[in-house]
């Protein structure tokens, strides 16, 4: 005895059915992993949400850190230059706002941070 079971699954989008040709039983087991997988479907969409969100803050943050350590590299480097007229530290000021600046931008390119709720 075969019997056609279909389930819609989405409204909003085309139509997709989930088709089972076998007995009563069968039917019932397939409902059931029908439901665990959309609701594994729905946690898998809110963690990428949540992903892309906390992604997006930490690399507005590295970018805010590395520019401010930047300006005040540059800041250190006028003074340096200025007050003491000592090009030495000047120079290994500016040194170590362009590694930091290398440093984040590496960080926020090539490491994206992975976050699971």
């Amino acid at each position: 005895m075969n019997i056609k079971f279909f389930k819609k699954l989405n409204k909003k989008e085309k139509n997709y059915y989930y088709i089972v040709k076998q007995d009563k039983f069968e039917v019932m087991k397939s409902i059931e992993e029908l439901q665990k997988n959309i609701e594994e479907i729905k946690l898998l969409k809110k963690l990428s949400e949540t992903y892309k969100v906390r992604r997006r803050r930490n690399i507005l943050v590295v970018i805010f850190l590395s520019a401010f350590i930047l300006c005040f590299n540059i800041s250190l480097f006028i003074i340096t230059n200025v007050i003491l007229l000592d090009p030495t530290y000047a120079i290994v000021s500016a040194l170590f706002g362009v590694l930091f600046l290398a440093i984040g931008i590496y960080l926020m390119l090539d490491n994206p941070p992975i976050y699971v709720e």
